[in-house]
Parts: C-alpha cells; sequence; structure tokens
C-alpha cells in the first residue's frame, strides 16, 4: 500500500496501470476496496497462474 500512496501522491498512478500482487488473506471485496481506493488496475493473487497473468497483461490497453 505505501508503494500506491506514493504513486497517488505524486500522481504517477494516473499514467500507469497497476497490478497488484497480493499473498494477503484479505477478501475479494477487501481486495477490490483496495484496487478502487488506491487507483491500481487490479490485483492477482500469489501464487499466479503464468497464463493468466499473461492473458490479464495483454488484456491492458
Amino acid at each position: 500500500e505505501d508503494v500506491l500512496a506514493e504513486l497517488n501522491k505524486e500522481e504517477l498512478i494516473k499514467k500507469q496501470k497497476i497490478i497488484i500482487f497480493s499473498a494477503s488473506s484479505n477478501s475479494d471485496s477487501e481486495m477490490d476496496e483496495l484496487v478502487s481506493k488506491r487507483g491500481a488496475y487490479t490485483y492477482v493473487r500469489k501464487p499466479v497462474d503464468v497464463d493468466k497473468l499473461l492473458e490479464l497483461i495483454s488484456g491492458i490497453k
């Protein structure tokens, strides 16, 4: 969260598509709220399925 806070403070997050990688035990709704509140693009849980990650990245515009 600290990195996202800094990116928001510097308004750099508006220029990037940020994907959060998390091993957190937070619920999906808590993670969705974090993504929305911090301005990230989305999140994926660790361990990451490489094929799903590549599909996610290729869909970013």
